[in-house]
């Protein structure tokens, strides 16, 4: 149903255990502007490589979809839970019982290509995001399940979308950063192809943002590897229009390796940069020319298992898999000991989150205890220091440069327990060199069919599209988000948690809805029925220079930016 953004990478920033901390104020000023004070320079670690808003669902191609489309309604601020409105000037839930809401749209808004924006082209994009299945589909689908008869334009200006119980967390759906934006159905209509416009959208665009491509496309892949950035231009035709300080143009560059894209922030010449090491912001930190986001974030690093099928469909494995894991060498390995221990599935920011629940334990004999239990019988390293003889294998798979670390502790604690960790890797095509699979393969791999080849641990990192314990948790565990359907890596069915989602998605109360996930959390916890291995709540990674005014983060827009309303100071 839901498919969502797939990164996990080394990150840090000066977390308070599970405690909310004031972000930096308007820090100093760097010695040294940018080249081109006009232009703000965003350094990326990969390429954005999808403009579509039914499909695009990773974090660097969110970085220019925020500038390029826009929603009916925004989060406001650095809020979790309260939205204000963006292209709906209005909105009226009548009666207050979350079940009639109406739009009142923003008058003179056009799309890029000059086609205004009102109900008949509200409704297109809706409805075209939702039915066309691309991805995003599941984020306002799973409310709009019918939006060609839920969805209905009183007039130019006023769109009415009609449930038959209440829907409470709808407004925060339709605040979510990614599947909202609107699209020009001339755009889409012009170049429909077979496919209603996704493959010319992919690296196009045909929104009402306050930016616009400055080229024709988007630079490919390969270009922007190649050190060619990604130009967006002010649209003259903005609603908004452009009094007061903005940027003209933004610039997005990649640079893969953190040390330059330090450097950069350091030499003045980048004006932002995403998914930083922790030594990199930590040496950033100690200038306080910086700005950081310094609240927990909704994001938790996981390790997907196979639940049902191959060595780890027994629940007893599962379970030893996670006292095996050594999750304070995470902490400081991956996260530079500034992450946030997690007590299961859920970030302590989230709606629903149970924060009575323990944290997990590294146990290497309970471990042991529970695959004797399971029928594996080893003969541990734990009692034998000599012993080099592994009688279990299990595969690990994550994308090129990216947990490294992970796999490693996994290998080591597994190693002690008599089992030994197999890199998943296939043949480069290009080099005839076996390598991890490249981000997008990745990708793929994971809403991949079910096959007796798949890997025993997929690497995740998981954080909702708008603050609901039920949009987090569907797409993950339920059993029907496998393959296509959603992000269920490890293919795990629990019917228990099967009817405990379903039971929230009957719910007409935020109460209602939140209420049967302090069981779903028991269920997948350390000694229940764990769907992974759930290794720590990590931060914000991204760095703002301190030249730059009115920068406000927002946990559920992790790495992005509103251009429209940042300027340099």
């Amino acid at each position: 149903m839901i498919r969502h953004k797939l990164v996990l990478v080394a990150c840090c920033a000066l977390l308070g255990l599970g405690l909310y901390q004031p972000a930096h104020g308007q820090a100093t000023p760097n010695a040294t502007p940018a080249s081109n004070p006009g232009v703000m320079t965003v350094l990326v670690e990969q390429p954005p490589t999808d403009l579509d808003p039914a499909s695009s669902y990773d974090e660097n191609s969110n970085i220019p979809m925020r500038g390029l489309y826009e929603g009916l309604v925004t989060l406001d601020g650095a809020a979790l839970d309260k939205t204000v409105p963006a292209l709906a000037n209005k909105i009226d839930n009548q009666d207050n019982k979350n079940t009639v809401f109406t739009f009142h749209l923003q008058q003179g808004v056009k799309f890029h290509d000059g086609t205004p924006f009102d109900a008949s082209a509200a409704k297109f994009g809706l409805t075209r995001t939702v039915k066309d299945k691309q991805g995003t589909d599941g984020i306002l689908g799973t409310f709009l399940t019918d939006p060609d008869k839920m969805i209905q334009v009183v007039d130019a200006q006023t769109l009415r979308v009609t449930f038959d119980h209440p829907q409470p967390f709808f407004l925060l759906a339709m605040a979510a950063s990614y599947g909202t934006g609107f699209v020009s159905p001339t755009a889409v209509q012009k170049n429909a192809g077979s496919d209603d416009g996704h493959t010319w959208l992919t690296t196009h665009e045909a929104g009402t943002g306050p930016y616009m491509l400055a080229t024709d496309a988007m630079p490919s892949t390969d270009q922007m590897g190649a050190g060619t950035p990604m130009m967006l231009k002010q649209f003259a035709g903005y609603w908004r229009g452009w009094t007061g300080s903005h940027f003209t143009q933004i610039a997005i560059k990649v640079q893969p390796e953190s040390a330059l894209r330090r450097r950069a922030l350091e030499q003045g010449t980048a004006d932002a940069a995403t998914v930083l090491l922790p030594d990199d912001i930590v040496r950033l930190q100690k200038d306080n020319t910086f700005q950081f986001n310094l609240k927990p974030t909704l994001r938790v690093d996981m390790l997907i298992m196979a639940a049902s099928y191959g060595k780890l469909a027994n629940p007893k494995v599962r379970q030893a898999m996670t006292y095996a894991f050594d999750y304070a060498a995470y902490n400081k390995a991956e996260l530079g000991g500034l992450g946030i221990p997690t007590n299961g599935p859920f970030p302590n920011t989230l709606l629903g989150w149970d924060n009575t629940l323990a944290l997990p334990v590294t146990d290497l004999k309970t471990a042991l205890s529970k695959l004797n239990d399971a029928g594996i019988n080893l003969k541990s390293t734990l009692a034998d220091k000599t012993n080099q003889s592994l009688q279990v294998s299990l595969t690990y798979a994550s994308s090129q440069g990216r947990g490294d670390q992970a796999g490693a502790i996994l290998q080591r604690q597994l190693e002690q327990l008599g089992i030994s960790l197999t890199i998943y890797k296939t043949v480069n095509q290009k080099t005839n060199m076996m390598e991890k699979l490249a981000l997008k393969d990745y990708n793929n791999l994971l809403s991949a069919d079910k096959s007796p080849d798949r890997p025993d641990f997929f690497l995740q990192s998981w954080w909702p599209d708008y603050n609901s314990p039920l949009n987090y948790t569907y797409p993950l565990f339920y059993s029907k988000s496998t393959g296509a359907n959603g992000q269920n890596a490890g293919y795990y069915s629990d019917p228990t948690l099967d009817q405990l989602i379903e039971q929230a998605q009957k719910g007409t109360t935020p109460d209602q809805i939140i209420a049967p996930f302090k069981s779903v959390q028991k269920i997948l916890g350390q000694d229940g029925d764990p769907a992974a291995i759930f290794m720590g709540q990590s931060p914000d990674r991204t760095v703002v220079s301190g030249t730059i005014k009115n920068q406000v983060f927002n946990a559920l827009y992790l790495g992005t930016f509103d251009f429209y309303a940042i300027s340099r100071g």
